[in-house]
């Protein structure tokens, strides 16, 4: 029988696993970042939008490429590995990876053969196929390495899967400085980098898979109901969870088909420079769904109170990046990311900016749903929400560019806040603190203005540091004046995260 002392074992376990995948986000994250800031700096405006248009197609297709297997990875090999069914659990492996390989040999070959047209039709540069090519090698290859992450996650190593994109990343950095060095920086063998890192990877990963793994790894065998019992899984699951990547890479397509490769270029510097919040607040989201899930064991007034702090504490602290953003948008474009894109983005920066904010609040009402358990009020909602953002995604990028996919996906991020509420209302009480977001708002009125006024405008590294040390000050000041950071928040918040270990702590005694 499951014991209590075995639920806070496993509680224990839940917060170790997601402290080590946050870990590997936060080393991931500033490699990215940095990737698309050599990127930035070494291509023209069109070739950087054209980098970007190829990932965002192929990652439309890898979010169908395994056709939800993968997800049946998930959830059945821990069931068989708890038997000891080691043979079961290889054949998962291998059916999800056979699918998936196979699917993206498929594609590529589609791929291959339409690449004239969507040279000179979709991305419309003459001899962009010739870069399409290799980053063939790198989708397929991608498949292999995606089907490796999905098994160590049904295994639950997590040390494995979490840090795959770390390395994956850091590579594809090591190959592009190379290329950098050797001046030879162009977007065919940035390209390259990234194919090259993608297969060492995945060598790396699968000997670390078998060789970790002795026990499990074996040839495979065709066993067709555990084919059909996988399927049965992965197809309702792949259409619940791929509606928020569908979103994701909405934008960039519908740029590079309604408008030109130099806007998508400029949308993926608004983006980053608009989401930098994202890298200090978006890994701590991981935490949540197993804590909220706990709590929801009888303790469903926590999961109440946590919410009400989430909602104020995560606008203050993407309130504090957004508003240095928003006031200086040219001169970090210009540290950042080179001159070159001084003058195309300030506006979408804005903008998006302040819709950031809203983005990281939805996205955390979104695990609280799914913490709660209503996962299928989450799927009709995130269907409507999918409608909604590529209607007005389709409507406002096709009249205005950037400035239009930043103004849709703000819509759609408030959209999601007030329809997850209604969610989450119907199960635990809590209100919005609009009293607490008109004194935040005062402070961005008030520092915004100032800076306007005295206009301020730092040049050069030095420069910023100096005027975000003392916009942080500032900052600060007029939080604590207007009472937006107290005790009682902090204590809830942290008290909160610290929940399984306290009650672990207890059962002992």
């Amino acid at each position: 029988m499951f014991s209590m002392h075995d639920s806070q074992k496993l509680a224990e376990r839940i917060v170790k696993g997601s402290s080590i995948v946050i870990l590997f986000t936060f080393l991931a994250s500033p490699l990215g970042y940095f990737i698309r800031v050599m990127y930035s700096r070494t291509l023209s405006i069109e070739m950087f939008g054209l980098f970007y248009a190829i990932m965002a197609i192929l990652g439309v297709f890898t979010i169908f490429n395994d056709l939800g297997f993968g997800y049946s990875i998930s959830y059945f090999v821990p069931k068989y590995l708890k038997k000891k069914k080691h043979q079961k659990v290889w054949n998962l492996y291998k059916y999800n990876q056979i699918v998936e390989v196979s699917m993206s040999v498929v594609i590529s070959i589609i791929l291959i053969l339409s690449s004239k047209w969507l040279a000179s039709n979709y991305f419309k540069v003459p001899g962009s196929e010739n870069i399409l090519y290799i980053f063939i090698i790198y989708f397929i290859s991608n498949s292999f390495l995606s089907s490796i992450n999905k098994f160590f996650t049904g295994l639950q190593q997590e040390v494995n899967y979490s840090s795959i994109m770390f390395t994956r990343l850091l590579l594809s950095l090591v190959f592009s400085v190379l290329f950098l060095l050797f001046d030879s920086p162009n977007v065919l063998n940035f390209a390259i980098s990234w194919a090259v890192a993608n297969i060492a990877t995945a060598l790396i990963y699968n000997f670390l898979l078998h060789k970790k793994n002795k026990l499990i790894a074996r040839a495979v065998t065709w066993d067709k109901r555990l084919f059909q019992l996988m399927l049965n899984y992965a197809v309702p699951t792949l259409l619940a969870t791929s509606l928020h990547l569908v979103i994701v890479y909405t934008d960039t397509l519908l740029l590079t088909l309604f408008r030109n490769l130099k806007e998508v270029g400029i949308y993926n510097i608004v983006f980053p420079l608009a989401t930098v919040s994202g890298i200090f607040i978006s890994p701590l989201n991981k935490l949540f769904l197993p804590l909220v899930s706990h709590l929801m064991e009888g303790q469903g007034e926590k999961v109440a109170l946590l919410t009400n702090t989430i909602l104020k504490i995560i606008p203050l602290a993407a309130s504090y990046f957004a508003l240095f953003i928003m006031m200086f948008p040219s001169s970090l474009v210009a540290l950042l990311f080179g001159q070159k894109w001084v003058g195309f983005i300030e506006t979408p920066v804005i903008i998006f900016s302040f819709g950031y904010i809203i983005s990281l609040v939805s996205s955390y009402l979104t695990t609280v749903v799914n913490g709660i358990g209503k996962v299928r009020q989450r799927l009709k909602i995130s269907s409507f929400i999918v409608i909604v953002n590529v209607a007005l995604s389709v409507k406002l990028i096709s009249m205005y560019g950037v400035i239009g996919a930043v103004i849709a996906n703000s819509v759609v991020y408030l959209l999601s806040i007030i329809l997850m509420g209604k969610i989450i209302k119907s199960e635990i009480p809590f209100s919005y603190p609009i009293l607490y977001y008109a004194r935040l708002l005062i402070i961005g009125v008030v520092i915004f203005s100032l800076v306007r006024l005295l206009r301020i405008n730092p040049v050069g590294l030095y420069q910023i540091l100096l005027a975000g040390f003392i916009y942080t000050l500032f900052f600060s000041m007029l939080a604590l004046l207007l009472k937006l950071v107290n005790k009682d928040i902090w204590n809830v918040f942290l008290s909160n995260l610290k929940t399984i270990r306290v009650k672990n702590s207890d059962s002992r005694r």
